[in-house]
């Protein structure tokens, strides 16, 4: 147990380390936030319209399962 310590005291450490590091390393590039590119906007009209479809068919698959739940549960007597 004692061995296990300092094995994770140095992976936390090193996670710490390459995560303070990974961001001026990526300062640059083109993210979700700022694209970049000729067709970077028209991806990003196709990219929400297709997430707000999925988004809406989750809720009313959600729903309905959570309906029949509770409509169709099986009771006592």
């Amino acid at each position: 147990m004692f061995r296990l310590r300092p094995l994770a005291l140095a992976a936390f450490t090193t996670v710490t380390v390459l995560a303070c590091s990974a961001a001026p390393a990526l300062a640059d590039t083109a993210t979700f936030q700022h694209p970049a590119g000729p067709a970077a906007s028209a991806m990003d009209h196709i990219y929400r319209a297709v997430l707000g479809v999925t988004i809406t068919i989750f809720v009313l698959v959600g729903g309905w399962l959570l309906y029949s739940a509770l409509r169709f549960r099986v009771r006592p007597g």
